[in-house]
């Protein structure tokens, strides 16, 4: 299925650079020795997503991404909050995009 846009609605994978800053937060997504793969609910140039893989403190990160209007399929990360398990993770991004429909 797609959005107006024509972008892919539902569920994807991506990954993100390791050191890609959390436009809103200012912050860095955690120590990660390498790119970040994540899951996320797509929608309308918004993803909510979670890493399933732990960052080197044992942490998963649900993050919200923006595509990047510029460039086809690079997403923006406007927002990185930490949790201790993959499920708080992705409990959290499914949260947000059921709030965000």
């Amino acid at each position: 299925m797609s959005d107006d846009s024509g972008t892919e609605m539902g569920r994807v994978r991506g990954s993100i650079g390791a050191e890609t800053e959390a436009r809103a937060t200012g912050t860095r997504i955690a120590a990660y020795p390498g790119p970040v793969e994540y899951e996320a609910y797509q929608r309308e140039g918004m993803r909510h997503g979670w890493t399933f893989e732990p960052d080197e403190s044992g942490r998963y990160h649900a993050l919200t991404l923006r595509r990047q209007e510029d460039e086809e399929d690079a997403w923006e990360v406007t927002a990185d909050q930490p949790f201790e398990t993959v499920d708080e993770a992705r409990d959290w991004a499914a949260r947000l995009f059921a709030e965000t429909e």
